[in-house]
């Protein structure tokens, strides 16, 4: 897992909401009026879930630094594609020790973590996707589309009817410096993932192959 985050321009929930409250598993992002954007197949009975505030509380208690002032730089929510596990993704370092943990957004139980030595080029990267998580943190009502739109654009682009389409993610990230939706999700045996230009709800990349092959 922590190779694959660090790769990974920081990303957020879409729309960046931070007020979480309940959601209907299985879910991957919010939309920025703060409803939970849900799996169209999904069940709809309420689940109370964690909020990302209580995930971090989780890892910094676990990693053995409560009141100490760690910087994050991921922050996301993933639907696991074999688990089918909602979690948190957290990723935060301090002086130089980069930790990340995955935590079940259910249960609130640390799924996997790990911790490591930064060196100088790994921290530099790391606190620069710092500053771009408050970058988005600090102005999430400023996009044109929501989650919402922009899956919808995905769906549509591909052809897939919403009632039969998995998702797996919807999360605002930086992409070289545009505001971008990631939006992955599977139907009839394929996989795809999509990013969606977060103000004008352009489609700037897509990809689609039949589901497993790069596992």
């Amino acid at each position: 897992m922590k190779k694959e985050m660090r790769k990974r321009i920081m990303t957020v929930l879409a729309g960046g909401v931070m007020a979480l409250g309940l959601m209907v598993l299985p879910c991957v992002a919010f939309a920025a009026d703060g409803q939970a954007v849900t799996d169209p197949a999904a069940s709809t009975e309420a689940v109370v879930e964690i909020t990302y505030q209580q995930a971090r509380d989780i890892a910094v208690k676990d990693a053995g630094l409560e009141g100490q002032e760690v910087t994050w730089f991921e922050t996301q929510k993933e639907k696991n594609k074999t688990t089918k596990v909602v979690s948190w993704e957290l990723g935060f370092f301090l002086d130089n020790t980069e930790y990340d943990y995955e935590i079940n957004i259910s249960t609130g139980e640390i799924i996997e973590k790990s911790s490591e030595q930064m060196d100088a080029e790994d921290k530099a990267e790391n606190e620069q996707q710092a500053q771009t998580l408050a970058t988005i943190l600090s102005d999430t009502s400023s996009y044109a589309v929501t989650a919402d739109m922009a899956l919808d654009t995905a769906l549509k682009d591909a052809g897939v009817d919403p009632a039969s389409a998995e998702v797996f993610k919807n999360n605002l990230d930086n992409d070289d410096g545009l505001i971008v939706y990631k939006v992955e999700f599977n139907s009839g045996g394929m996989e795809y993932e999509y990013k969606i230009d977060a103000n004008s709800g352009a489609i700037i990349e897509k990809d689609s192959e039949k589901a497993g092959e790069d596992d």
